[in-house]
């Protein structure tokens, strides 16, 4: 008899921490969804001091980090759909030099950098602007898992100050194109997989 109830007693105990995990999951799964779509898009300049600026970019973008990472990081098709950021030339791994390409006024402009390299989840650079010598560029592109779909993520910091240019009025002027490559990439990833 007592071990019958045992048996029962584990049983029932296992239904009830399957049910209460099933119950988790969910409200997990309907917190997420409903953090990723109270995103959006957000784009914010913060100035930290005279001499630095924090610039945030972020979409939801309706794929899975995956996806978006393949498009990311497809530079030879960049300039296909981005009128912004056109890609990446060089040695595309942690601590390469690379080239990051950037359409200007219909020039591309070439801005050399040691690149920051974590596959799947980022890239970016941090070191100073050649052509705008004294200002720190601190810029990354990161995809974060929302649910069913994407965050992604744009940062930049500008840190020091050029003759011509403070930190916090490259931070600004800088603003719309980084929210620009953010819907387009945003497009081009729900085009290319939805």
């Amino acid at each position: 008899m007592l071990r019958k109830f045992r048996t029962l007693f584990i049983a029932v105990s296992i239904s009830v921490l399957i049910v209460s995990c099933s119950d988790d999951d969910d409200t997990i799964e309907n917190n997420d969804f409903v953090a990723c779509t109270a995103i959006l898009e957000t784009g914010t300049v913060t100035p930290i001091n005279d001499a630095e600026a924090h610039v945030y970019i972020s979409i939801v973008i309706n794929a899975t980090p995956g996806q978006v990472w393949e498009v990311l990081t497809d530079f030879t098709t960049m300039p296909n759909w981005s009128s912004t950021f056109q890609g990446l030339e060089g040695d595309i791994t942690n601590g390469g030099q690379i080239n990051a390409l950037f359409l200007n006024q219909g020039q591309v402009l070439s801005f050399p950098h040691e690149l920051t390299y974590e596959e799947g989840l980022r890239f970016g650079w941090s070191d100073e602007i050649l052509t705008l010598p004294g200002i720190v560029d601190n810029h990354f592109y990161t995809i974060e898992p929302c649910g069913s779909e994407t965050i992604f993520i744009q940062t930049d910091e500008f840190v020091g100050n050029n003759e011509n240019v403070p930190a916090i009025g490259l931070a600004n002027l800088l603003l719309m194109d980084y929210q620009t490559f953010n819907s387009e990439l945003k497009a081009e990833v729900e085009r290319r997989f939805n």
